[in-house]
């Protein structure tokens, strides 16, 4: 769910209660203060409250996630690009209303068109996958690629993949290791460092991809974990069945076979990456 950090224009009615509500946010026995003061700048007007405060609402019972969402139109309906793009993210899950992922393709445009980078990466994995919208790389490219460059990470990463795989863009490993590098995510620093493994789009550097997966591993990437479990397996066993295990848990497939190939049960996932 996103949420703003401070109002957007700092003459906005009701931005004292709103960075009184900020402040008591500061921990869990703060939110039933926070939520007052976050209503009270509601009333003022303010869209970065009604944001905020439907955050609050979203983690509630069926009710507060109604009334979560009609905070979000609210801030939406306002122009808010987070109000809109919260408003897709509650079609795409499913949270408060049936899922529907056309719906929330709509909504993500608007607050994509507007310039919000998680809205924009959103709508280009709409594309990438078919839903909501019909496949399409082109698109799925053009929409990571301006979330990329308004900074987001994932955008940045997802134009990277696309990059090396040459889907609804021209195959280009240069400058898919500059969009890796630029992220710095987990995901990202695991493709990043297969390219200097590979010696494609940089120079060979053993010492350096290595380096990268490692730094994956330590954000918790499941493929990372897989490729550094396969290179100790043999001379540190226990290492790569705990590296294996982790994987697992977050869903891989190629970590669960390893498991059961090793005759040790293979954890329940708690999650994909």
């Amino acid at each position: 769910m996103e949420t703003y950090k401070d109002v957007k224009d700092p003459e906005q009615k009701g931005r004292e209660h709103f960075r009184e509500g900020l402040r008591a946010m500061g921990n869990e026995s703060g939110i039933p203060r926070a939520k007052d003061l976050f209503t009270l700048a509601v009333e003022e007007g303010c869209t970065e409250a009604m944001v905020n405060l439907g955050a609050i609402y979203s983690q509630g019972d069926q009710t507060d996630k109604e009334t979560a969402l009609s905070l979000f139109m609210r801030a939406a309906a306002a122009e808010d690009a987070v109000g809109m793009r919260n408003v897709g993210y509650f079609h795409a899950l499913g949270i408060g209303v049936p899922r529907d992922k056309k719906l929330a393709a709509e909504w993500y445009e608007k607050a994509a068109l507007k310039g919000n980078a998680r809205a924009q990466c959103n709508l280009g994995v709409l594309y990438a996958f078919g839903n909501g919208v019909p496949q399409n790389y082109e698109k799925a490219a053009y929409w990571y690629k301006r979330s990329a460059e308004n900074g987001y990470s994932r955008g940045q990463t997802n134009l990277g993949v696309l990059l090396i795989q040459g889907k609804g863009v021209e195959m280009n490993p240069l400058a898919a290791a500059y969009w890796f590098a630029r992220s710095q995510s987990p995901r990202a620093l695991y493709y990043l460092a297969r390219l200097y493994l590979q010696g494609e789009g940089v120079p060979y550097d053993a010492d350096e991809g290595w380096r990268l997966m490692r730094s994956s591993v330590a954000g918790g990437y499941s493929k990372a974990l897989v490729a550094v479990a396969h290179t100790v397996e043999g001379t540190d066993p226990e290492r790569s069945v705990d590296m294996y295990r982790a994987a697992a848990g977050k869903g891989s497939e190629e970590a669960k076979k390893r498991l059961a190939e090793l005759g040790i049960a293979v954890p329940t996932a708690k999650g994909k990456q």
